[in-house]
């Protein structure tokens, strides 16, 4: 195990500027660092470091130990079956976009028993820790890799996300393309689990969406464009819709409006 150490923001100063920069609403970083201050108090701050520790000392330093032989073995396991299916090959040729890093580091941790993340630098993902975690790495990894790939999109993007907030009656545009984001890493996974296994399978709650129906469309629809990737393309189709249609519109409202 790991002992805790010290608090840091989730998103960095620099990430902070740049979306900012297409979202004004999200502010300065010296007004998002004084949000935080506000929100947590240095009380808030000593409590909870104080039941990291004891939850550390008195929990997880014997248990990630007692866990470091399986962990190990699974993690070898899962590194056989991403070495033969290629997932990440497989999703940047999916989508169209490269994966921005030399390597993906993938660690199986016991916490996370029914899904991912992705965890301090952007090149990790933690992943199922289940026993099947092998079977379904591919999964964890079609999910969280594609996060990171197409995460851009919201800069290339910003000004369309932005009519759609409106139209939508959203204040925060920047919080509305992370919902879409995630409706739309919601699609590659499924789109990777066909490929893999040959048939569609509910993998997300997005998939049982009425929006989520009009995103596979639209993906079929859309064919490769010279000098375009399919994803830039699936999402300036999918925003036109939603601008377009009231239908489209309500739809998405049902998911992120609610």
């Amino acid at each position: 195990g790991t002992m805790p150490t010290k608090l840091v923001p989730a998103v960095e100063k620099r990430e902070f500027e740049v979306y900012a920069g297409s979202y004004p609403e999200l502010g300065s970083w010296d007004g998002y660092m004084e949000n935080i201050g506000k929100s947590l108090t240095s009380r808030d701050l000593d409590a909870l470091k104080k039941a990291l520790r004891e939850c550390y000392d008195g929990f997880y330093a014997r248990y990630w130990e007692s866990l470091k032989d399986r962990l190990d073995g699974l993690g070898k396991r899962i590194k056989k079956s991403l070495d033969a299916l290629r997932p990440l090959s497989v999703l940047e040729e999916l989508i169209g976009l490269r994966y921005p890093y030399e390597r993906l580091e993938v660690f199986p941790v016991d916490v996370f028993r029914n899904g991912g993340g992705i965890y301090g630098s952007g090149s990790r993902v933690i992943c199922t820790s289940s026993s099947c975690a092998p079977l379904y790495a591919y999964l964890d990894v079609a999910h969280e890799a594609s996060h990171i790939i197409i995460e851009e999109w919201k800069l290339r993007h910003s000004e369309e996300v932005k009519r759609v907030a409106e139209k939508m009656r959203v204040k925060n545009a920047f919080d509305l393309a992370l919902s879409l984001e995630e409706l739309f890493v919601a699609l590659i996974q499924s789109l990777i689990d066909v490929r893999y296994t040959g048939e569609k399978r509910l993998t997300h709650g997005y998939m049982r969406e009425k929006i989520f129906e009009l995103a596979e469309r639209i993906w079929q629809s859309v064919g490769r464009r010279k000098g375009e990737p399919r994803f830039d393309a699936f999402v300036s189709e999918f925003l036109g819709e939603i601008l377009a249609s009231s239908d489209a519109l309500e739809a998405l409202r049902a998911v992120v409006g609610r």
